[in-house]
């Protein structure tokens, strides 16, 4: 009997479930009733349920928050692996500053390994300030997925003042769209999808860039290694110094049979 209990808190520390909490919201976090998500500090609560389903029901406005911080990555091993609906409402007013930290965005890190199912959708960010280190964005730092983790309908104006900079894998929607498989084997099936996406923001290095490893920076992607892109445009300029090697107007890279349509 010892023996069993000991087991049991093994497997819940490794899934991380003895640590849930839940959300200060209404809704219980299915997919038939998700939470609703109505305000910054609705937003905020996001982060307490990594793998809920979250609904937005109003314009939201982030100037609270002074530093974002990021739902998952932003230097930490959690990924979001829920699903969010933005209902094309907006979140305006971003701001992150958190430069050297990897896996900065809205959403840090997003997607799973395996078979699981993982959205972000009908995403408007509007006037953001986002800066970090490898893997930056303003919807999603980094994505990790496959073929179920999916990007559709976002969109980031940055607005007069906006910007996103980062050390590497920096996009103005996403950093990095990367499949969890890291070679080219049956690419088809493992590939995290961008669809109908866009994004109106200035891209560049951060200053004393000092991380020499996949120094990539797109107007939508930093880098789509193993990743689809399809449907989307980017529209901001896209500037990097000495040190970058790979720089797109909509993706910095497509590696390991990675697709733009």
């Amino acid at each position: 009997m010892k023996k069993f209990y000991t087991l049991t808190l093994i497997f819940l520390l490794s899934t991380g479930s003895l640590f849930s909490e839940t959300p200060a919201l209404t809704g219980s976090g299915t997919e038939e009733t998700p939470y609703q998500v109505g305000s910054a500090a609705d937003l905020n609560e996001v982060r307490k349920c990594l793998d809920c389903y979250y609904v937005q029901t109003a314009d939201i406005n982030l100037s609270s928050f002074d530093n974002w911080e990021p739902i998952g990555g932003n230097g930490s091993g959690n990924r979001f692996t829920g699903h969010y609906d933005g209902k094309s409402y907006t979140i305006s007013n971003l701001t992150i500053d958190r430069s050297d930290v990897p896996n900065i965005g809205l959403f840090g890190h997003v997607g799973m390994d395996g078979d699981g199912h993982t959205t972000l959708k009908n995403i408007r960010l509007v006037n953001v300030q986002v800066t970090g280190g490898r893997g930056t964005g303003a919807l999603a730092g980094r994505v990790t997925g496959n073929q179920n983790t999916r990007i559709e309908y976002c969109s980031v104006d940055g607005g007069d003042e906006g910007f996103v900079k980062g050390n590497a894998a920096v996009g103005g929607l996403v950093g990095s769209n990367n499949s969890y498989r890291l070679n080219n084997a049956n690419a088809e099936s493992f590939r995290p999808v961008i669809f109908a996406c866009w994004a109106d923001v200035d891209v560049s290095m951060v200053p004393g860039n000092s991380d020499s490893n996949k120094i990539k920076y797109g107007g939508l992607t930093g880098c789509n290694q193993k990743g689809l892109i399809s449907n989307s445009y980017a529209l901001g300029n896209v500037t990097a110094g000495a040190g970058a090697d790979r720089i797109g107007g909509l993706t910095g890279c497509v590696e390991f049979r990675g697709i733009v349509i």
